[in-house]
């Protein structure tokens, strides 16, 4: 009787065991899934990020190449100033346009200023969001404390890092961050100067839920927009390159 007690209980035990082990079988072929479901996406991730930092590289290679034909075109239509060859109207008002573009003359014209004072603790980011927004506004030209912004402007931030005592006579180290631009600190009052319609101008910026009301309610920065009649912004610095080159069009090689 013993036996075949427990020759029953054996055979109860092996349909649960059968259970367990394929359950287990399960367990681990999902976390196999998982795990090249996770790889997978990290690879994903990787090529993603990989091609749009090569996007980003393809695209800034390409205006810079687009910035240095333009140059290569107002100086030759300067040099045809110069010799005091007759130019029409459109020409001139290309030139000018070029000179614009480029950045290479002083311009002045209406516009926007925009004033951020040194009680503003104001990013890098937050520059280079309402230049973008000028733009897209339709300026013309914009400076950052009277230098000209251009396709070649580096914005960016510079990191200081000081010692300080705390009240009980310890000393840590306190990091703070400035804006730059073209790598020198900018100093306040940071001035933004933009030439275009003062009203389409200003209204891009004050918008509801636009750059200016988000650096009112989340980061306490007050800037200070005013139209203005006659605004001056100067020209770049000159700029030399090593690599572009600008090459003639069969039109262009069949007028020479």
């Amino acid at each position: 009787m013993r036996t075949n007690r427990n020759t029953k209980s054996i055979l109860w035990m092996i349909p649960l065991f059968v259970v367990f082990f394929c359950f287990g079988l399960l367990l681990m072929a999902q976390y196999h899934t998982h795990q090249n479901e996770n790889d997978a996406l990290v690879n994903e991730s990787s090529a993603n990020l990989a091609m749009i930092i090569k996007s980003a590289n393809d695209n800034k290679e390409s205006l810079e190449a687009e910035l240095a034909i333009l140059q290569q075109q107002l100086a030759e239509s300067e040099s045809l100033v110069a010799s005091g060859n007759s130019l029409s109207s459109s020409i001139r008002n290309r030139i000018i346009n070029l000179q614009t573009v480029t950045g290479d003359k002083q311009v002045t014209g209406p516009g926007v200023s925009v004033t951020i004072t040194g009680e503003s603790n104001i990013m890098y980011s937050d520059i280079i969001d309402l230049v973008n927004e000028l733009f897209a506004s339709g300026a013309e030209a914009v400076s950052i404390n009277d230098t000209r912004f251009t396709i070649h402007t580096v914005i960016y931030e510079k990191e200081t890092v000081e010692n300080v005592r705390n009240e009980n006579g310890e000393t840590y180290q306190k990091e703070s961050y400035a804006p730059t631009i073209n790598g020198e600190e900018l100093l306040y009052p940071i001035v933004i100067k933009a030439i275009g319609d003062p009203v389409t101008l200003k209204t891009g910026l004050t918008y509801p839920g636009g750059i200016i009301e988000s650096l009112n309610s989340l980061y306490m920065v007050y800037p200070v927009i005013k139209k203005a009649d006659n605004l001056v912004i100067p020209a770049a610095d000159d700029y030399s390159y090593e690599y572009a080159s600008t090459q003639q069009t069969t039109e262009e090689n069949e007028e020479s």
